[in-house]
């Protein structure tokens, strides 16, 4: 979703305003060193072009890839890479991460490999440390060849110390292209047929951990969070001591998690649950395992502190801790509303819903709700609700429903009804003061759901740039579990939810399609179907410019003011 923007020269205090495509507006005053440049906002970062009086300098690419581009305006001095950018431009080439993707769609594994090797070194800057961490996927086509890929990458790039991925019905890489183009390269969805998928990161100072979890090693649910600790081989993080000015950066103590699951691992949501209760602040998304037949067998690949083989059974974890890093996710889980009604739940028990009030306030039973807005629909979505129909349920009671947006919702299956009582069974335990809608899934609205969840993580991003912070986060990478479910079998074309998210954030994306997906809604993790789940894998760096939100205005003459529901300054 490329943004509008009206552009101002910047000398010592302006403001800029932005339009997207839906009206919404937001300003900020920028403060800068007393240059004089003009800004291009762009939401989606893909367009970037410096004003400098008559001439234009249009950075390549790649600066999507470089911790130091400004997340959703980019910055230049009269002197590009000189004086703001100091600081970043001139630091140790051999300190800055990268994470680079790519696919290789040969049919001998060892070719494939080595491909996949020589696209990802292709793609680190001259003066790059070594890549220490791989994460490879391979398609089950491979199955009788699994126990070979650890040792042939260890040999392919020595520098490597963690290998983690998985097997996968399909992978998703870096597409290599002509080599004329600058920065990520786009990435590509491979279905069904032979392909190896492969990251290599460069993270200096970030610790990497891999662990493996079996049942045996679960800890009981009792256990307090130092088991966690010692099960995953990651320190717990310390405890928060406020914010301010002088408070340690708690985000910097706080480790991540990717996670490659067997589906034969029964105790997933309890593994989910400990995790979440030994690191409530960390992000955790990962996906399982999965093949293109029942003839091919799926496994995980775990090559770390001694270890290195294939796994089968359990789950492979890879934590990342430290150094400013940090990881966000994006969970879409393919659903679209049918009817305009968010009911909230005021008498239910276990995974039962006994009744429910609409919005003028009036109480029926939530199969009443459902019969009365099945009525409502058009004769097509009547049809599909009959054999797609979902419940989506918040994790946050306190939200009004004007508030509330497309990640505050957990889509469950709808199991059964009771036509004597007008009771609903719904596939996850639900409590009172809980909000609900009925959904369905199809292809247009799993389209609609994946730009609207890009489209809100865009519009906090900005939001957080006009907050005025010392330090931001800089996109640099990804990871993609994406349900064997969409692809081409859904879209009817390839590719839709990687480049849907490289439009909107244009960095190097790596993964697979899973049999399920592990993601978060509100401050819980969850197994997921249907769903794309994005780890986006950041780093936090010092802004060259501050946004103060008190001293920010609107333009009025460049634009007719913010429709409701657009941003506040």
């Amino acid at each position: 979703m490329k943004m509008s923007s009206s552009s101002c020269t910047l000398l010592g205090t302006s403001a800029v305003t932005s339009r997207d495509r839906q009206g919404k507006v937001s300003s900020g005053t920028f403060h800068n060193r007393s240059h004089h440049l003009h800004v291009s906002v762009s939401l989606s970062s893909v367009n970037r072009t410096f004003r400098q009086g008559t001439r234009k300098v249009r950075l390549p690419l790649r600066t999507a890839n470089d911790p130091t581009r400004f997340p959703s305006a980019v910055f230049a001095s009269k002197d590009v890479g000189n004086t703001l950018g100091d600081e970043y431009f001139h630091e140790d080439p051999s300190e800055r991460f990268h994470w680079t993707s790519a696919v290789s769609k040969a049919a001998v594994l060892d070719i494939a490999l080595e491909q996949a090797v020589r696209i990802c070194r292709s793609q680190l800057p001259e003066g790059s440390a070594e890549p220490t961490l791989a994460i490879v996927w391979a398609s089950s086509r491979f199955c009788t060849a699994y126990s070979a890929i650890l040792e042939k990458l260890k040999a392919l790039v020595p520098s490597v110390e963690t290998i983690v991925g998985s097997s996968g019905f399909g992978v998703i890489g870096g597409a290599e292209g002509d080599g004329l183009s600058e920065g990520p390269l786009p990435p590509e969805e491979v279905e069904l047929v032979p392909a190896v998928s492969l990251t290599l990161a460069v993270l200096p100072g970030v610790e990497v951990t891999s662990f493996r979890v079996t049942p045996s090693t679960i800890p009981d649910a009792d256990a307090p969070p130092d088991r966690w600790a010692e099960l995953t081989g990651v320190p717990l993080p310390a405890p928060s001591q406020g914010e301010g000015e002088g408070a340690p950066n708690a985000d910097e103590d706080r480790p991540h998690f990717v996670l490659f699951i067997d589906p034969s691992f029964r105790e997933v949501q309890e593994v989910l649950q400990g995790l979440d209760f030994a690191y409530p602040e960390s992000t955790k998304v990962g996906g399982l395992a999965s093949s293109t037949s029942m003839q091919e067998q799926w496994c995980t690949f775990w090559s770390g502190e001694g270890q290195r083989g294939t796994c089968y059974g359990g789950m492979v974890g890879l934590a990342l801790r430290g150094n400013g890093l940090s990881m966000q996710s994006v969970v879409a889980q393919g659903c679209r509303q049918i009817g305009d009604e968010t009911l909230t739940i005021t008498a239910g028990e276990r995974n039962l819903v006994a009744e429910v009030q609409d919005g003028a306030g009036r109480t029926k039973t939530p199969l009443q709700a459902l019969q009365e807005m099945v009525a409502a629909l058009s004769p097509e979505d009547q049809m599909l609700a009959q054999k797609t129909i979902m419940v989506a349920l918040t994790q946050d009671s306190l939200k009004s429903p004007e508030e509330l947006e497309a990640g505050d919702f957990l889509i469950r299956g709808l199991q059964g009804a009771d036509p004597e009582r007008g009771l609903l069974a719904v596939g996850d335990s639900v409590k009172v003061g809980q909000r609900m809608r009925f959904m369905v899934r199809d292809r247009m609205g799993a389209m609609e759901d994946l730009k609207q969840h890009l489209q809100d993580y865009k519009r906090q991003e900005l939001r957080n740039s006009f907050l005025g912070s010392e330090t931001r986060e800089s996109p640099f990478g990804a990871v993609l579990f994406s349900c064997n479910g969409r692809g081409t079998g859904l879209f009817s074309q390839p590719n839709f939810d990687s480049r849907t998210f490289a439009e909107y954030i244009p960095v190097n994306v790596s993964g697979v399609f899973c049999n399920g997906e592990v993601g978060q809604v509100g401050s819980s993790t969850y197994l997921h179907g249907f769903t794309a789940v994005f780890g986006i894998i950041m780093q936090h760096v010092r802004s060259f410019c501050r946004l103060s939100p008190s001293s920010s205005s609107v333009s009025a003459g460049r634009s007719q003011g913010p429709k409701e529901g657009g941003l506040g300054t």
